[in-house]
């Protein structure tokens, strides 16, 4: 594949192939790094959180500032850099404390119907008591609240949805949802 296949001829966003490619390589990267974690460190904390900080950095956010670096695509095009409207902010605000009642609920039901396996239960526990320090609890706002969501942006909203909304293009908005899962 050369640089100019992969560039679009609308606008300056990565093209769908090579969005497509670049997810598919980040979920082997990470499936991969997964089990080399749980196999080699197993649940000890310290060395966990560092292995997913790398993972989620180096796996899904190295890539995607690589392509968009390399082709030399728009950033603020292909990352969708827009300021919110005030109106989307105030909606965000609403609609966040309700979306946190729902799943909270409906985790408490998945967990009556299928209970935690007792792997999964002790890397929580670990994870509960090791929020118990003061950085301990840096650490766990760092990794859950920030580090994930930004590099899950990077890759869905940056690279993906900004291929699939070029303009002229039949915009297959469920393609993403099925790669999602």
């Amino acid at each position: 594949m050369n640089k100019e296949s992969l560039k679009q001829t609308i606008g300056s966003v990565p093209s769908i192939k090579l969005s497509l490619t670049l997810y598919v390589l980040t979920v082997i990267l990470i499936s991969i790094a997964g089990v080399v974690v749980f196999v080699v460190y197993g649940v000890e904390f310290q060395h966990f959180v560092i292995v997913e900080f790398l993972v989620q950095w180096g796996f899904i956010c190295l890539p995607v500032v690589l392509v968009i670096w390399l082709w030399r695509f728009d950033y603020r095009e292909t990352l969708n850099l827009n300021i919110p409207s005030r109106h989307t902010l105030i909606g965000t605000l609403l609609l966040a404390p309700s979306v946190c009642v729902i799943l909270h609920q409906f985790l408490a039901w998945q967990m009556r119907i299928f209970p935690m396996p007792e792997e999964l239960n002790k890397l929580v526990d670990v994870v509960r008591n090791h929020g118990q320090t003061k950085m301990g609890l840096v650490i766990l706002f760092a990794w859950a609240a920030f580090s994930a969501p930004v590099c899950e942006e990077l890759l869905y909203r940056g690279i993906m949805f900004s291929s699939l909304l070029r303009p002229g293009l039949f915009n297959p908005a469920f393609l993403r949802r099925a790669l999602d899962y």
